[in-house]
């Protein structure tokens, strides 16, 4: 039978066990949380570094009507929005296109030279209204759903074509259709080589889904004037990234 200077001890033990046990779990909350708490900032920190803010190149916004203006989902142009130098393209092409007259110009020197080197461009689409790509757009979404149709088309306004700066390219490798096999094509080849040096850029470049928001097109091209057009070239950066690197010192 135990003394009560025995029981005393015993207590006493078990209420120092007690305390070593909620000493324990309060150590083990603290840490937990602070774990919890580094993973997020981190998380956190590298969500900030993935997250490439779009900005407009001189100030200059979307409506402004420069061929150097940024047109994307962040910036899109007014549904009225035409612009006011459109001329047909008189290149081959697979349908009738339209694009702006120093852009069209551009293209037409780059269509000479490709043939030059033996090589035969053909143009796809150029110019469209707000109007024809809100056509393209719903045809996609209810083909696709939206969410699928906003990776691989524009939604009305957000469309570089609205602009008259942007064209699609094609070969007769592949029957005058939009793939992303372009890019394999001597004509595609071409075309990523040398379209910079008449002002121009493919703009949803490989490896640029996340910033650009579209998939892959080696066919875009948009025109933003030579000098700039090497300077992003270059750099080896989609628009949106170059222009949020460099800002008002692009130029």
């Amino acid at each position: 039978m135990r003394t009560k200077q025995q029981n005393a001890i015993i207590l006493k033990r078990r209420q120092w066990l007690l305390i070593g046990l909620l000493m324990l779990i309060v150590f083990l909350s603290t840490a937990s949380l602070h774990f919890i708490k580094e993973q997020s900032s981190r998380h956190q920190t590298q969500n900030k570094k993935k997250t490439v803010p779009v900005v407009t190149l001189n100030d200059k916004t979307a409506e402004s009507g420069s061929i150097e203006q940024l047109v994307n989902k962040e910036h899109p142009l007014p549904s009225n929005y035409v612009p006011s130098d459109l001329v047909d393209l008189s290149l081959k092409s697979v349908r009738p296109v339209r694009m702006r007259k120093e852009a069209a110009a551009a293209l037409t020197k780059m269509f000479d030279a490709a043939s030059r080197d033996g090589i035969t461009l053909s143009a796809n689409s150029g110019y469209r209204s707000y109007a024809d790509q809100k056509t393209i757009f719903d045809r996609h979404v209810q083909n696709m759903g939206e969410a699928k149709a906003n990776a691989i088309s524009s939604k009305p306004g957000e469309s570089e074509h609205q602009t008259g700066l942007a064209v699609d390219l094609t070969c007769a490798e592949l029957n005058g259709d939009l793939q992303e096999t372009f890019a394999n094509t001597s004509a595609g080849k071409w075309v990523a080589a040398h379209a910079q040096d008449y002002g121009y850029i493919i703009r949803f470049p490989k490896g640029s889904e996340r910033i650009t928001g579209y998939t892959y097109e080696p066919w875009h091209l948009r025109y933003i004037g030579v000098d700039l057009a090497k300077k992003v070239k270059k750099s080896g950066l989609c628009y949106e990234a170059y222009l949020n690197k460099y800002g008002k010192q692009a130029k």
